[in-house]
């Protein structure tokens, strides 16, 4: 019986003593975070609205440089539109292209460029027209225009051919100005020669100009408030970007900072009072002291 009873109280000991060594780190880490969580929770009214503050900012960030690709997207640059053109269907070389994407209310200069070779049929042709017509993609022309032009050999350097270059001649035919297209798609369709193809002139016979390269170019108009933008892209996207930063930063701040300063004062207002009567208190005690 003794034996047995030794064994138990042996038995209990050894088992309260493990329970002991288990439940003691749990509790220690029980009350330290019980602890921590008490002086956590008198702050935590001027806490979250801080939070709120430093997670918004990356995301001011973000909207602010949107903003700023945004607005530098917008700005109207200019364009150029390569040009095909079709040769022998029974007229003058012609080509049709749909513009770039466009600024439906920017102005724009229009003017087309032709690479020749500098052969004899090119230089003897004279005087040509190019035609243009610019049209929206339900067909409603929005302008049609015809300009003359003449290819005129080029004034080269005698050793020019020991460089490389290549025996070509530009001309540049502007065809309109100031022009606001009023959408943003748009064609153009552009033909190169004279409508009796040379056979009024001569001996009769059709000619046409032989053309290496051809492209259509439209130069940004810079005038008024959006010229400035225009002529400066990345300067307005950084101020836009900037200003919409600035502002969003300060309509946050108006919002959340008032709130921690009204919660701190709120907190902080009763300990002034307190130790404010507290020091009124040993004043007159030590007034009552200097009586007796």
């Amino acid at each position: 019986m003794n034996t047995g009873r030794v064994e138990d109280k042996h038995r209990l000991g050894n088992e309260s003593f493990v329970y002991s060594w288990i439940y003691f780190p749990v509790q220690v880490l029980s009350d330290l975070l019980h602890a921590t969580w008490s002086s956590f929770r008198a702050y935590l009214p001027q806490l979250v609205p801080l939070v709120v503050f430093i997670v918004s900012i990356p995301v001011l960030l973000f909207f602010s440089v949107s903003a700023g690709w945004f607005v530098w997207r917008s700005i109207a640059v200019g364009w150029e539109a390569c040009l095909y053109l079709q040769y022998g269907d029974g007229g003058s070389p012609y080509a049709q292209v749909q513009l770039p994407v466009l600024a439906s209310q920017q102005k724009y200069d229009v003017s087309l460029h032709l690479v020749v070779p500098p052969s004899p049929a090119n230089l003897e042709l004279g005087n040509f027209m190019t035609t243009l017509r610019l049209h929206s993609p339900n067909n409603d022309t929005i302008v049609h225009i015809r300009r003359p032009a003449l290819v005129l050999p080029s004034n080269s350097a005698p050793w020019s051919f020991l460089l490389g270059t290549r025996n070509t001649l530009t001309i540049d035919i502007p065809l309109t100005s100031n022009i606001v297209f009023g959408t943003s798609n748009a064609f153009a369709s552009v033909e190169i020669g004279r409508k009796d193809l040379w056979r009024s002139l001569g001996r009769g016979e059709g000619r046409e100009l032989t053309v290496s390269s051809a492209f259509l170019r439209g130069v940004v108009v810079h005038t008024g408030l959006r010229g400035l933008a225009t002529r400066f892209p990345l300067l307005t996207a950084l101020i836009a970007s900037g200003s919409f930063f600035f502002i969003s930063f300060v309509m946050l701040a108006s919002c959340l900072l008032p709130m921690i300063e009204w919660r701190l004062q709120r907190h902080v207002q009763p300990s002034i009072e307190s130790a404010a009567a507290a020091a009124r208190r040993r004043r007159v005690g030590q007034r009552k002291a200097g009586e007796a």
